[in-house]
């Protein structure tokens, strides 16, 4: 099994998606999926970081069990409770840049129809005939 392979195990047994696992681990999206046998450092240490629970040695070399031993491994609800936190924030994040992309377009609509209307009234030729 690669680290690819582990690494998507471990995130169906956390019944989450690889996107929302991206999130929480401060991954680029893509991440899980562009995985290769030769991960980073930096980012194994962001993954073990968002879920302590998970054995890297496990990840990398496939040694061992996927969690942690119930004396290593610090989940606790808090944690899970950070992580849901995480996922919350990053959806209010992605729902204002949303909203503010949608109020952006209409403005643009908008100052469209207005150069249109004013184009027609000032001009001989229509915005229809212009584009054919």
């Amino acid at each position: 099994m690669s680290v690819k392979e582990r690494l998507i195990l471990f995130i169906k047994s956390l019944g989450i998606t690889n996107a929302e696992f991206e999130r929480v681990c401060n991954l680029s999206n893509g991440f899980v999926n562009n995985t290769n046998d030769r991960m980073r450092k930096s980012s194994l240490k962001q993954i073990s970081d968002a879920f302590p629970q998970l054995n890297v040695d496990w990840v990398i070399n496939g040694n061992g069990e996927m969690l942690l031993p119930e004396e290593k491994n610090p989940t606790t609800i808090n944690d899970l409770i950070k992580i849901v936190g995480k996922l919350v924030e990053q959806g209010e994040v992605n729902a204002e840049a949303n909203r503010a992309n949608a109020e952006a377009i209409n403005r643009l609509s908008l100052n469209l129809e207005r150069l249109i209307t004013l184009i027609e009234s000032n001009g001989s030729i229509s915005i229809e005939k212009a584009i054919e």
